[in-house]
């Protein structure tokens, strides 16, 4: 993680951080848990659960099983990496 001096990482007494994305639970080998380490005022090391990569695989999935309509008629779910086509602001009607 890179951040530049004009927005210093602060770093203090203690410098390391927790943050859980699934939950409250804090602590190493808890699930979705990322841990910040601050090494200058510009660079942090993150060490991210692998549970969190697991549950971006899972929904990677779930939007590849997703038929080629619902991007058109829910144009929120393009993530700009599958059929770039589908992103136009004409009427979904065309594509059904």
């Amino acid at each position: 993680m890179q951040t530049d001096l004009e927005h210093p990482f602060l770093i203090g007494d203690h410098p390391v951080a927790l943050y859980n994305y699934f939950g409250d639970k804090l602590g190493v080998g808890v699930p979705g848990v990322v841990v910040y380490f601050p090494l200058s005022p510009e660079f942090a090391l993150g060490l991210h659960c692998s549970s969190i990569a697991e549950e971006i695989r899972k929904g990677q999935e779930k939007m590849d099983r997703l038929p080629d309509h619902a991007f058109v008629t829910h144009p929120e779910l393009y993530a700009g990496t599958k059929k770039p086509w589908l992103s136009w602001k004409g009427s979904s009607k065309a594509f059904l």
